[in-house]
């Protein structure tokens, strides 16, 4: 039988141990948190990539756990033409949608399709805009990046 005191330091530890978990759950619904990734997005938007960038990787450093921030820091990072760390990111962002089962975001198959063609990865530049282009059919701009894919390919016809 365990002492008055060591079961009260016991209970101690255990309400220390879950402030310390609970701390680290973000909190998706604070204002503060909505109003920073509405700032992301706003100057994403506005072409503010740099800014943009900084606000989403401020974001990510706080929830390392946002799907949806990954997500558009790899679209800032593709406006910047940096490819490799887009994919990072764009694959980052499928991994916790996978692993925490959430909903994508509808272009990210466009956004990991045009990362992937600037770095010649063909084959699977090309499997995403197919990807795209099944579940939003008749957009130019996929058109466009596909058939650079399958030039990269060497597929003329």
């Amino acid at each position: 039988m365990q002492s008055t005191f060591a079961q009260f330091v016991l209970i101690v530890f255990k309400i220390q141990s879950l402030v310390v978990i609970l701390m680290a759950i973000p909190s998706y619904s604070s204002e503060d948190y909505q109003a920073l990734m509405r700032q992301g997005v706003n100057l994403l938007s506005e072409s503010e990539y740099e800014s943009a960038l900084n606000v989403f990787e401020k974001v990510t450093t706080q929830d390392p756990s946002n799907a949806q921030a990954y997500f558009f820091y790899g679209v800032t990072l593709n406006r910047l033409g940096r490819s490799v760390e887009a994919l990072e990111k764009i694959d980052k962002s499928l991994f916790l949608i996978t692993t925490l089962n959430l909903k994508p975001h509808p272009d990210i198959a466009f956004e990991r399709g045009l990362a992937l063609l600037r770095l010649n990865q063909f084959e699977l530049a090309k499997n995403s805009f197919i990807t795209y282009e099944n579940s939003n059919p008749g957009r130019g701009q996929t058109s466009e990046f596909l058939g650079r894919a399958y030039i990269g390919l060497g597929e003329y016809d």
